[in-house]
């Protein structure tokens, strides 16, 4: 009883850093040495990696999907300004174009001259049409 005492009490006296150790060095011995309960629980933990590795794969293709969109987004918004500028510049060009001087050196050009005379107003009376 003595003996089973005296291993007792050594047990808490050695240090966290001497457990370390020890937890290490049969770590090191064990790494070469593979038992049939190793086997075991790697084969039972295998559905698991399986599943992390699908969630992994499906994260990766997730981001990659978000950045084509993206990528797709600003395309068409860069695309959206151009249109938008040519749009306005456009605009711009037939509103100056529209303007009575403007058509009136348009037409010079074909040889339709302007009025210089207010159109006249055509009367019509009920018993003429009739």
């Amino acid at each position: 009883m003595k003996e089973e005492e005296t291993e007792e009490n050594k047990k808490p006296s050695e240090s966290p850093e001497a457990e370390e150790s020890k937890v290490f060095s049969s770590f090191i011995r064990k790494t070469g040495e593979v038992s049939n309960q190793d086997h075991a629980r790697i084969f039972r933990a295998i559905p698991f990696i399986i599943f992390l590795v699908g969630l992994a794969m499906l994260h990766i293709a997730n981001n990659h999907n978000a950045e084509n969109k993206i990528r797709s987004i600003e395309r068409m918004e860069k695309e959206l300004k151009e249109d938008r500028w040519e749009f306005m510049s456009t605009k711009s060009d037939l509103m100056l174009k529209s303007r009575q001087s403007e058509v009136a050196k348009l037409m010079e050009a074909s040889g339709v001259l302007e009025l210089r005379t207010p159109p006249q107003k055509i009367i019509i009376k009920k018993s003429e049409y009739q």
